[in-house]
């Protein structure tokens, strides 16, 4: 489904409102967030309210067939690399995706159970199997989740899929 501009704005707008009222969002102090690309939910608010509140934010950038995470204080140090989509610069500080306390992750689609259609190249699935999954936190719109989807040895599920309609909670919990 192709998106308005001023359509995506709403409903970005929405999914930013239900993941501000997580307490697993509002105590994080480090959050990784992705630049959206062909009509992904906009990161731009919950950029700024992550800054606004003093949050430590990271983007990320590709490191050979992995994910680094560097961090991001003015969303205008982002530069287009990799794939075309904007990443920060190498001089960026760089923190282990561990150490995020919450890892918010694009999609194409995800199922209700947090399993994740991405864009087929497997970055995310390699760079956050070993993070907890309740930090593992995917936005989407609510027409892109599924009842199922395929799921390979390698697919890594998230926690939450974070929706304009609301929080689908896959495990661990409900904050």
């Amino acid at each position: 489904m192709q998106l308005s501009g001023a359509r995506r704005s709403v409903l970005s707008g929405l999914v930013a409102e239900n993941l501000f009222s997580l307490e697993r969002y509002r105590a994080a102090r480090t959050v990784a967030l992705y630049s959206p690309i062909a009509g992904e939910v906009s990161t731009l608010e919950i950029f700024e309210n992550s800054v606004r509140f003093g949050k430590a934010v990271y983007f990320p950038r590709v490191e050979g067939s992995e994910l680094e995470f560097g961090r991001v204080c003015e969303m205008s140090e982002l530069a287009v690399e990799s794939y075309g989509i904007p990443e920060p610069p190498r001089s960026s500080p760089s923190i282990s995706i561990n150490d995020i306390d919450l890892a918010i992750i694009p999609c194409v689609a995800f199922d209700r159970s947090g399993g994740r259609l991405g864009y087929g190249h497997g970055y995310y699935d390699r760079s956050i199997g070993g993070v907890e999954r309740r930090r593992r936190v995917a936005l989407a719109y609510g027409f892109q989740v599924v009842d199922a989807l395929p799921n390979e040895k390698s697919d890594v599920e998230m926690g939450l899929v974070v929706t304009d309609e609301g929080t689908i909670f896959c495990e661990g919990g409900r904050t």
